[in-house]
Parts: C-alpha cells; sequence; structure tokens
C-alpha cells in the first residue's frame, strides 16, 4: 500500500513539474504581427512620422513595452502622441501613461496594466526635424524604419514614404540596410518585407532635386562635416610629425642629433636613413617618444566613425 501511494505521489510530483515546467516556458513570449512605418517628408527637411505595432502576447504578465529612438542624424525629436489600442497615453509612470526619457536614444515607454494571452495595437507619432541632409546633388533622406536589435519575430512590415509635390525624386529609391520590396505612386514610395527574424533592421533611402526641400544644411550634418575637417586636419599633422616634424619632437634629447651625427661619420656607401636606427643608437632609445623600430608611436589612431547600436521596441 505505502509503495502504491509513493508511485502515486511521484506521477503527481512529475505531473506538476511538467505543468510548471510549459508554463514557465510559455510564461512571457511575445512578437510582432506588423511594424508599420508613415513618413510624411515636410518642407524644409523635417519628417512626420507614425510607427504601429501590432505585438500578440503569450504568457504574461506584461505591463510596459518601449520603443528607443536615435537622435544622432536629425536636429532632435518631438514626442506628438502615443496610444494603446487606440487610447491616448498621458505623461507619467502609471498604468495608461507613458514615459519619455534619454535623448540619444529617445525612450519612450507605454506603461499598461497587466496583460496577458492578448493582442494589442500600440501607435506613437514624433517629428524628427532636420533629417534631410544636404548632398552636392540632391537633398538625401535616409531612414531607418526598422532598428538594429530586437529581440522578437516581425511577420510584415511597410514603410511609406510621402513627399511633397513641390519636388521630384531623382534616383531610384534605395535599401541600405536589409531587403524589401519597392513600390511606386504619385508622390508615395513603399517599401513592404515579411517574415523579419529578430535583429533585422531596415534603411531606406531617397533622393529629390537639391534645393527642392532643404536651403541649408542641418545642424548635425554641419557638426558632421566640421568633425571630419578635423579629423583630416589631425591626420595631416600626424603625417607631418611622423616626417620632419619628428625631428623637433625629439630635440629635448637629442636622439636624432646623435643619429644623424653618426650618419654624417659614416662611410658614403655605408649611409643609412637617419631616422631608422643605427648599430650604435638603436630603436628604443628615445624613451619619451617610444620609438619602435626607428618610427615614432605618436599615440593615435586614425579618426574613426562607430555606427552606435539602435536598439529598437521591446515589452516585459
Amino acid at each position: 500500500m505505502k509503495k502504491r501511494q509513493l508511485w502515486v505521489s511521484a506521477v503527481l510530483l512529475t505531473a506538476l513539474c511538467l505543468t510548471m515546467g510549459v508554463t514557465q516556458a510559455q510564461e512571457k513570449v511575445y512578437s510582432a504581427q506588423r511594424f508599420d512605418v508613415d513618413i510624411t517628408v515636410e518642407e524644409g527637411g523635417s519628417l512626420l512620422v507614425t510607427e504601429t505595432v501590432i505585438f500578440d502576447f503569450v504568457g504574461g504578465p506584461f505591463t510596459f513595452v518601449f520603443r528607443e529612438l536615435p537622435t544622432d542624424h536629425t536636429d532632435g525629436l518631438d514626442i506628438i502622441s502615443a496610444t494603446v489600442d487606440g487610447l491616448p497615453y498621458g505623461l507619467g509612470s502609471g498604468a495608461g501613461q507613458m514615459e519619455v526619457a534619454g535623448s540619444n536614444p529617445l525612450r519612450v515607454t507605454w506603461h499598461m496594466e497587466a496583460t496577458s494571452n492578448t493582442t494589442r495595437t500600440f501607435v506613437l507619432t514624433y517629428r524628427a526635424q532636420g533629417v534631410m541632409r544636404q548632398e552636392s546633388a540632391a537633398d538625401a533622406l535616409r531612414w531607418q524604419s526598422l532598428p538594429d536589435e530586437y529581440a522578437y519575430s516581425i511577420g510584415s512590415s511597410e514603410t511609406a514614404v510621402h513627399y511633397p509635390p513641390s519636388t521630384n525624386l531623382i534616383a531610384e529609391p534605395q535599401v541600405y540596410d536589409g531587403a524589401a520590396q519597392i513600390s511606386q505612386q504619385s508622390g508615395t514610395v513603399t517599401f513592404r518585407v515579411t517574415d523579419l527574424q529578430p535583429n533585422s533592421p531596415l534603411v531606406v533611402g531617397l533622393s529629390f532635386a537639391p534645393g527642392s526641400l532643404t536651403s541649408s544644411p542641418p545642424a548635425w550634418q554641419i557638426s558632421e562635416q566640421a568633425r571630419a575637417a578635423a579629423r583630416e586636419g589631425a591626420a595631416g599633422a600626424n603625417t607631418l610629425l611622423a616626417g620632419a616634424g619628428r625631428a623637433a619632437s625629439c630635440r629635448r634629447c637629442g636622439w636624432l642629433r646623435r643619429v644623424l651625427a653618426a650618419k654624417q661619420a659614416a662611410p658614403a656607401d655605408k649611409q643609412t636613413n637617419p631616422l631608422q636606427p643605427t648599430r650604435r643608437f638603436k630603436a628604443g632609445r628615445c624613451r619619451s617618444h617610444y620609438h619602435r623600430n626607428g618610427r615614432p608611436h605618436l599615440g593615435q589612431r586614425p579618426g574613426h566613425i562607430v555606427r552606435p547600436g539602435r536598439p529598437g521596441a521591446a515589452a516585459h
């Protein structure tokens, strides 16, 4: 009798563990049916953007959803509205409210009541200032519709870009990152993609007649050009330091003068490059400038551009 009771208890415990395992495995799973972006290009080079994401929530509870928006290639973002299932969310940290924080990225968080096993629609509308960049032969738009990083799948996505009748496209629409089907009709270009796996970005681009949308570069582009010019200037200065300029860099310790003296004292057929080490004065003698193999180590690297990571949207 005791053996039977133990066996029944073991079966019940095993069933309970399996049930708990399945429950935990399904505790929080979510995916997006759709992630659509509607963009209106405005005179002056700003964009009016509306993002609509339909999330399927399995298990739970889920209490918030957030979207992070990069601002590095804009002159700023203005949040206009945020809704869930058509209901507007005001500013705040309670259920039924949204928070806006940070600068780059700008993070928008929807705080919702505990949500489980349902589908909800999130809409975010904002204006991106000064997005249109000025190029030599075009007013150029490059926009990232889908972020670099997100942990869920997306069933389908459609990015529609509407531009004013005062301008026209001067080149074919481009996809700079990702893949999409492109269609055009009067004043609108649409990019469509389906069955997206996590971390599948989409960056699109359009080229308009020069000067038709903006008369001057946006502030971020001017700053970017100034930084590029500074990097080029620094690279030129480094080149001088690596050549004639390094003679001055070593005068305080006399390392170069000793090498030059050794070169001048050597027979003509054995004269060496004064900037290369001789047998008498080996590389590394000038400790203050860390010469390595007869060449100065300037302690600087060429300028480089790091593309920031662009987290997107997530739920918890």
